[in-house]
């Protein structure tokens, strides 16, 4: 069994320092799975997310072999049961392979790919992200097993995870109506909506939920920009839909 790394509590303290001040920037997750991966052992380590309707998207990791990372991406991903735990229950917390394995129907994941790839164990800390998807935050060993200790540990440090990604939410929040508020001034409007790289909305002003009220056409010109790469496009005789990239300076969302 794989237990507790012995990491003194300078380091620690040192590590949870960096991981505080990079909230709300892009290097935050990596941060974050630094300072976890100081108190358990592990092999890769993987933050990735998980959607409705679309496949799950590799935000970074470190020690996957691309051929892994690809493979899992183009196919395995429809066997994760770390996916089916998160959206047959839409429970965030720490989740080990143990915990889902009675979701690995037919054991195509851990019987069939994990070996593949050469993993052992794995365990996941599944947090909130955007529009009720989840941030999936995996340590995962190539030989040997977690510990009861080690997940005990992990558990109990949980809310402090929590806390340090529920502010890191509230930082990008505060980006986007930034992003939002600029956007309407150099367009002079105030119905304006920051959707992602997914089409998923990220933020909608309250002049745009009016607008959606006061304008029937918004809704399939919107569908419109989602399917092409337009600049604007015409809703009626008096109104239209201006179309721009964001740049956030943050982590794919």
């Amino acid at each position: 069994m794989l237990g507790i790394v012995n990491a003194s509590g300078l380091s620690l303290a040192i590590t949870l320092g960096e991981t505080a001040r990079a909230v709300g920037s892009a290097v935050f997750h990596d941060r974050l799975l630094r300072l976890l991966a100081m108190l358990l052992d592990w092999d890769r380590r993987i933050a990735i997310g998980y959607f409705d309707g679309v496949s799950p998207e590799f935000f970074f990791s470190e020690g996957v072999p691309d051929d892994c990372r690809d493979l899992y991406l183009s196919s395995y991903y429809q066997f994760d049961p770390f996916l089916r735990y998160w959206a047959g229950s839409r429970q965030y917390g720490v989740v080990t392979l143990h915990d889902v394995a009675s979701l690995d129907y037919d054991g195509t994941f851990i019987k069939v790919f994990n070996p593949m790839i050469g993993i052992t164990d794995e365990v996941g800390i599944l947090l909130p992200w955007f529009c009720g998807s989840t941030l999936g935050l995996f340590l995962e060993r190539t030989h040997g097993q977690y510990s009861v200790e080690s997940i005990r540990l992990l558990r109990n440090l949980y809310p402090l995870i929590l806390g340090l990604q529920e502010a890191h939410l509230s930082c990008i929040g505060k980006t986007l109506e930034v992003k939002a508020a600029m956007a309407a001034a150099s367009h002079g409007s105030q119905a304006v909506l920051i959707i992602g790289a997914r089409g998923e909305r990220l933020f909608a002003s309250s002049g745009w939920d009016r607008a959606e009220i006061d304008l029937p056409g918004l809704a399939s010109s919107l569908d419109a920009s989602l399917n092409g790469n337009p600049t604007s496009l015409c809703i009626d005789d008096r109104h239209t839909l201006a179309i721009q990239p964001l740049q956030l300076g943050l982590p794919t969302l």
